[in-house]
């Protein structure tokens, strides 16, 4: 149980359990150093908190974020040596990071064992930001990143549909009819899925504010954090397209380098990500696209974007339904691929025009495509993207699907199924 302190009145907040937990408690037995990234507000603090015992400190407190960054040496002995240490909103001060490291030496993997001293750290931007997109790769710290509820942890279930899809067996069934609007709206950030009495408009005016002005601005030094804005309204209309720099450019009037800077802040703070295409060598190698896709984190930050209501929507304008529908399938994939170690996630299009959503590729490189069809029946021509991906990939090839709005989980063919966007969680 949670307790907060808002305008002089105490609110009882419940915490509820994040399928996440169970990474964070593995990463922290094996590692000196755990940072754990990811959307601001989507349950880091209370997530570490809740399933971590140790001493907290945050960099909420100006005088603490002063100590540490006018004298990071310091500030990091001061800290105590405990078992465990977390610092929340440590991405304000990336020389901790290096006091850390230096203090580590080379002890970080103890095969199992756990270190004696480890540090959990919390913030809302990736490393790569954090220092300025180095690989860092003798970096102590394992970065962990946890974005807002997916479909099946808010119904508090533990189906993982990709893992499903890339080993398990599909059995024909009927879905029941749902209410997308009511699971999309579900599939958010805690505190908006837990408490539907909040107004979203005005919530996500003070997250994005909080992101622009705090994460962007301060601890990125990104002057006239606002200029993004307009950047996020181009990107909002382009959701799942491929994306064209120049006409971006051309829309908002940023020139290269600051359009360049602007979209890798909204990415590494986890308002927008980008998928990357697959290419593979064969002999349609010189056809694959190169250009990476776009989408938002979560899809009602997306609606806030566009100022669009997201019920009216679903109902009276189907292109902009079906490009919210993919944004949505898109969250809920890359969502679940947290708990698939070596999974990767890209597009498949070709420069002729055909082209896969979604391809999933397991370890064992086996691939799974995954089409999106805003539609609610499917026939078997619909299958044609999927087709010409079998052919590409080849013996690679698992199986294909079709994600679509309908009710019917049904084969086309030993390779091929029809696949109700209810299977996501249920």
């Amino acid at each position: 149980m949670w307790y907060r302190n808002t305008m002089n009145r105490i609110e009882k907040l419940h915490y509820f359990k994040r399928q996440f937990g169970g990474l964070l408690v593995e990463a922290l037995k094996n590692h000196s150093v755990v940072y754990l990234s990811g959307s601001r507000n989507a349950g880091k603090t209370m997530l570490a908190r809740e399933i971590c015992q140790g001493d907290y400190v945050s960099f909420n407190s100006p005088l603490l974020l002063a100590a540490a960054l006018t004298v990071p040496g310091s500030f990091f002995k001061s800290l105590s040596e405990n078992e465990l240490t977390i610092v929340d909103e440590a991405h304000f001060d990336a020389g901790l990071f290096k006091c850390i490291e230096d203090s580590l030496g080379n002890n970080n993997d103890r095969s199992g064992q756990t270190p004696e001293r480890r540090f959990l750290l919390i913030g809302s931007m990736s490393l790569p930001m954090l220092f300025g997109n180095r690989a860092f790769p003798e970096s102590h710290v394992t970065e962990l990143t946890l974005l807002p509820f997916y479909a099946a942890e808010r119904r508090g279930v533990g189906t993982n549909f990709l893992r499903r899809l890339l080993i398990g067996k599909m059995t024909p069934r009927t879905f029941d009819t749902i209410q997308l609007a009511d699971e999309i709206e579900n599939a958010t950030f805690p505190e908006l899925a837990l408490n539907h009495e909040i107004n979203r408009e005005q919530w996500f005016d003070g997250f994005l504010s909080t992101v622009l002005q705090r994460d962007i601005q301060t601890a990125a030094g990104i002057r006239n954090s606002e200029r993004i804005v307009p950047l996020l309204i181009s990107l909002a209309t382009r959701v799942g397209s491929l994306i064209n720099d120049a006409s971006i450019i051309k829309e908002t009037g940023l020139d290269a380098k600051t359009y360049a800077k602007y979209k890798a802040a909204a990415m590494h703070t986890f308002l927008t990500f980008e998928m990357e295409p697959w290419g593979g060598a064969d002999q349609m190698k010189k056809r694959y696209v190169k250009q990476s896709k776009i989408y938002f984190t979560d899809t009602n930050l997306l609606c806030y974007v566009m100022r669009r209501n997201l019920r009216e929507v679903l109902v009276n304008d189907p292109p902009t339904a079906a490009r919210l529908f993919e944004n949505f399938v898109a969250t809920e994939i890359i969502k679940q691929a947290v708990f698939i170690g070596g999974t990767r996630i890209r597009h498949f299009s070709l420069s002729g025009g055909k082209a896969v959503n979604f391809l999933i590729e397991a370890e064992n490189g086996r691939a799974v495509g995954i089409d999106v069809s805003f539609k609610s029946t499917i026939s078997d021509r619909d299958f044609g993207n999927l087709r010409v991906m079998r052919t590409a990939l080849g013996k690679n090839f698992n199986r294909g699907i079709l994600i679509y709005a309908g009710t019917e989980l049904s084969a086309f063919s030993d390779d091929f199924w029809a696949v109700p966007v209810n299977a996501l969680w249920e």
